[in-house]
């Protein structure tokens, strides 16, 4: 399974001008690494509600990039060090897989 649907992710920026391409991706790197430091809080208090809300953003954001592995990830067992690395090394892959997909670099 590929980390994104690359013909649903281009079809996002096909339109956009580069700088508000940028916006975009700038924005998808944040807000995946921040619902990503909250789910991993969540985890660590054990609060369900905060572990739900992260999951259902990273999911919002995900499924605009056909990101299906990622967010099925979110939704597994966070308790140990090693799953967390997978997720986080999951989350930075997809990225710039999304990166990829969306046309020329832009500068982070």
């Amino acid at each position: 399974m590929s980390l994104i649907d690359e013909a649903f992710t281009r079809e996002q920026f096909d339109y956009l001008d580069a700088e508000v391409a940028g916006q975009l991706l700038a924005a998808i790197s944040h807000d995946l690494g921040a619902w990503t430091d909250r789910l991993m809080a969540a985890w660590d208090a054990g609060d369900s509600e905060a572990m739900r809300l992260a999951r259902h953003a990273i999911r919002g954001v995900c499924s605009n990039f056909g990101a299906r592995r990622l967010w099925e990830m979110a939704e597994t067992d966070m308790t140990s060090a090693a799953a967390r690395e997978a997720y986080r090394a999951l989350t930075l892959a997809t990225v710039s897989a999304i990166r990829k997909v969306a046309g020329p670099p832009i500068a982070e």
